[in-house]
């Protein structure tokens, strides 16, 4: 079927597309397809996860009228062309792209964007640029970094190089996973909005922490999980000072450099034991 995305769903109820490896498709004359996945009409609670894509002509993904509460989440898409992202439905459908790593380096590619896009990392280099079209997206915690023409209207955007290890693709898959992670100091690490229910591991099989906002982009760093969220309780109220203490020194002790500060993912709540702090923060530290 020359008129299609490479992997696709029709009318499909909880259907799953994960572990692929898209390359190279083709757009023909006068079509406007050609991206590598596609939740269609009438799809419906479906995910698209854990997948590579490189290459197409057609973009990344289409998200056609109809198809509701449809999520795309911890794929790697480098040098998908044109409408990278070409979500066509309306926002209340309730579609969410989420944490995925964008990388485009040649063409002028655009996104349509009627869906909610939270968590992704938007690197943009080369000869390419980028720009959002109709101004109809929920835009959330991204990162953006290139040339773009037209900015999304995001909330809470990260307007820096994400610092990726090497963000070149290798024959080798695994290899290219790990050319894609964050690097120390990285201003996407810990800056994603918390979800209800955030897919538990990412592309590599990392741990995605429940609690914690979680690193932007397809591949979370290591140091990020809820282990870092400690917990003193029925100490005296008197004894804030001791608690700042032992904090950092907990924060040492976890991380020769811990990637939270541990004060700023807990609350101090007063009770009758005294100090308790055992209640997470789940908005990204500034």
């Amino acid at each position: 079927n020359p008129h299609s995305a490479a992997v696709w769903l029709h009318s499909c109820l909880e259907g799953v597309m994960q572990f692929n490896e898209v390359t190279d498709t083709g757009k023909q004359t006068g079509n406007n397809d050609g991206m590598a996945f596609d939740f269609d009409f009438n799809c419906r609670s479906c995910l698209l996860q854990y997948n590579f894509s490189r290459n197409n002509a057609g973009g990344f993904l289409l998200i056609m009228q109809s198809a509701r509460d449809n999520i795309a989440r911890y794929n790697l898409s480098i040098d998908d062309r044109d409408h990278l992202l070409y979500l066509v439905g309306r926002l209340e459908e309730n579609n969410l792209v989420h944490n995925n790593t964008f990388h485009v380096r040649e063409g002028k590619g655009y996104i349509i964007p009627r869906a909610r896009i939270w968590n992704n990392i938007f690197l943009v280099e080369g000869r390419a640029s980028m720009e959002e079209r109709e101004g109809t997206g929920d835009f959330r915690n991204n990162a953006y970094h290139g040339y773009w023409r037209n900015l999304p209207g995001d909330s809470s955007p990260v307007r820096a190089d994400p610092m990726f290890a090497n963000p070149t693709p290798s024959r080798e898959r695994v290899t290219t996973f790990r050319n894609y992670m964050l690097r120390s100091g990285s201003p996407c690490l810990g800056k994603g909005a918390v979800l209800p229910e955030q897919g538990g591991r990412d592309l590599r099989g990392t741990p995605i922490p429940d609690r914690l906002p979680p690193d932007l982009g397809a591949l979370q760093s290591e140091a990020s999980t809820d282990e870092d969220i400690v917990m003193i309780k029925n100490l005296p109220s008197s004894a804030f000072a001791l608690i700042c203490l032992v904090l950092r020194l907990a924060a040492t002790a976890c991380h020769a450099q811990p990637s939270w500060d541990v004060l700023s993912v807990c609350r101090i709540e007063v009770d009758p034991g005294g100090m308790r702090l055992d209640q997470p923060i789940v908005e990204p530290r500034a």
